[in-house]
């Protein structure tokens, strides 16, 4: 798997359809083998039932759900350990982030990254798209 899309929510039912298009739409023209993983941080308003169907539409759409509401950290730690790509990345699920900076910022990722999507890169990267920006590399 080439990049990994990880969205933490919290009852953000109305959000999660179009977040999911949106995300699709941003990362077709990247051409890699990519996964979206929504992880459910306890939401009360449906939104788990939702995330089922989107997952059940597209194979691509991986959904992680927490018996009750952990934090935005914990739920990124799971999204985190349920991934397989080499890339991460991650978005809020309240429409705050455009999932069209992915392929922004895909342009300066490292050449060792990019634009190979085959080989995949030796070290798993994570960009965050969070308020505050961050990149590391975990191990």
């Amino acid at each position: 798997m080439d990049l990994s899309v990880i969205i933490p929510i919290k009852d953000e039912r109305d959000n999660l359809s179009p977040l999911s298009e949106q995300v699709r739409e941003a990362l077709t023209p990247l051409g890699c083998a990519y996964e979206v993983i929504f992880v459910d941080d306890g939401s009360m308003d449906g939104s788990f039932a939702l995330l089922e169907k989107l997952a059940a539409a597209d194979r691509r759409v991986k959904v992680v759900r927490l018996r009750r509401n952990f934090g935005q950290t914990a739920a990124l730690q799971a999204g985190i350990d349920w991934s397989s790509g080499d890339i991460l990345v991650t978005l809020d699920g309240d429409l705050q982030n455009d999932p069209a900076d992915i392929l922004v910022s895909s342009k300066s990722w490292p050449k060792d990254m990019t634009p190979s999507w085959d080989s995949g890169p030796s070290v798993r990267t994570m960009f965050s798209f969070a308020r505050f920006p961050v990149s590391w590399a975990i191990g």
